[in-house]
């Protein structure tokens, strides 16, 4: 996981910046590493460009489990259609999220290069954003935001 030109500096979640103690912080993985691992899957979608506008209601890990959340909740939205994919997760700082030392209460856009999940030479994944409410970030080669 890497942030901008410092491969290990992104704090968003447990497989970037390394810590000291093996009992914390309490964070989770970024949205790329959890659709790579299969977590999630049912509060899990996959958007893809259209000249149609969707719209999708995400929340954070530790409300993964909340039985108030309908279908429309989800936990990862994966934009395909590139060169790279892109992995998008409100990454709420609570609970089993607690101790996440970036971006907390705060959208994270993550990118990947595009291609099979089992290919571990293209897995590294980057933050390219941080999305306070009423933000947004447009993905260039698809023309998202």
């Amino acid at each position: 996981l890497n942030q901008g030109s410092n491969e290990y500096k992104d704090q968003t979640g447990m497989m970037g910046y390394s810590y000291g103690s093996d009992e914390g912080p309490k964070m989770c993985f970024n949205p790329a590493k959890n659709w790579q691992l299969g977590w999630y899957e049912d509060r899990a979608a996959i958007a893809a460009p259209t000249s149609e506008t969707s719209k999708y209601k995400l929340v954070g890990i530790a409300d993964y489990e909340n039985s108030n959340l309908d279908d429309d909740h989800k936990v990862i939205l994966k934009v395909e259609g590139g060169p790279k994919d892109y992995y998008i997760g409100y990454n709420r700082k609570i609970g089993i999220n607690s101790g996440t030392a970036e971006a907390g209460n705060q959208v994270t856009v993550v990118e990947r290069d595009s291609g099979d999940d089992l290919d571990y030479s293209r897995l590294k994944s980057k933050l390219v954003a941080k999305l306070s409410a009423k933000g947004s970030y447009t993905i260039e080669s698809s023309g998202v935001t």
